[in-house]
């Protein structure tokens, strides 16, 4: 167990396949099957900044791989969040939606 996993060579469009079905499979998951709690942690814990530190005064002056990889994983980050996000909104907007019917009856 030691030793490290080779991955198997793939080409681009084989990684972008895999990735968009790992993505749509996680957005499923995190709007069907998270409770309420969790997803605020999830939110919370993923909206922290945490860009790499690179002990440089000025970060992100000089353009090096590491900032090209954070900013792909922001970026997939996002795009994982935002049907969360908006399904919730929804449920917000429903509930809302219902109790101001209550009132008004």
């Amino acid at each position: 167990m030691d030793e490290p996993l080779e991955a198997p060579e793939m080409s681009v469009a084989e990684i972008e396949g895999r990735l968009s079905a790992q993505r749509r499979v996680l957005q499923w998951l995190l709007v069907h099957a998270a409770k309420d709690e969790a997803v605020d942690d999830l939110l919370d814990c993923l909206n922290e900044s945490w860009p790499p530190a690179d002990s440089q005064e000025d970060p992100g002056a000089v353009p090096a791989n590491g900032f090209a990889v954070f900013t792909a994983a922001v970026e997939e980050t996002r795009l994982l969040l935002e049907p969360l996000k908006q399904s919730r909104k929804s449920a917000e907007d429903m509930r809302s939606t219902g109790s101001a019917m209550q009132q008004d009856q």
